[in-house]
């Protein structure tokens, strides 16, 4: 996540089978590499988005023997002296390799993958009551995906299903009850 010419560069996985809690912060001003205070959990493959000053991290893998990803998630107030991790809700879903995008104050979290299958779901988590809703599930389960938001509108692209990458892109429309198919890029 980039924040006040920082990038923060969250969890990750060391050699081939450990998940990490670490984060770093790159100051851009002064290229200079910090460690930051761990998160709750150890995650890779997890999502994350910034709303105002405060940094959300979204499910991932705990450990590479755990065949499911997870449902929790934790906050960062950047802002905060000192800065320390919070547990947030939990998703409904465990999800890793989602997509998450912020629209209007609230976190989109896109696709992904159970650990078992692709996921279609989308799931909404509004900070001011720490609640999630599930919001209209995707044309084509994806994970891996770029995803945008422009004028309010929500476009999701590519991504992989376990059978091959997607080249379809989806739109969602604030408001809407589903996805809508673009086109094939």
């Amino acid at each position: 996540q980039y924040l006040d010419g920082r990038i923060f560069i969250l969890g990750g996985v060391s050699g081939q089978t450990r998940m990490l809690r670490n984060i770093y912060i790159f100051d851009m001003d002064e290229s200079s590499i910090v460690s930051g205070v761990p998160m709750k959990e150890q995650r890779a493959y997890a999502t994350s988005a910034q709303v105002g000053s405060i940094i959300y991290v979204f499910g991932g893998k705990d450990s590479h023997f755990n065949h499911y990803n997870m449902k929790s998630c934790e906050k960062l107030d950047t802002r905060k002296s000192p800065m320390n991790w919070e547990r947030i809700a939990p998703m409904e879903d465990g999800k890793g390799d989602a997509g998450a995008v912020v629209v209007n104050g609230e976190v989109m979290v896109v696709g992904g993958c159970s650990g078992e299958y692709f996921l279609s779901s989308v799931e909404i988590y509004n900070p001011s009551t720490n609640t999630w809703q599930r919001g209209p599930s995707l044309q084509a389960a994806r994970s891996g995906m770029g995803l945008t938001v422009l004028d309010g509108v929500v476009y999701i692209a590519g991504g992989h299903r376990g059978t091959g990458r997607l080249r379809s892109v989806e739109r969602l429309l604030p408001g809407a009850k589903r996805c809508l198919d673009l086109h094939i890029i």
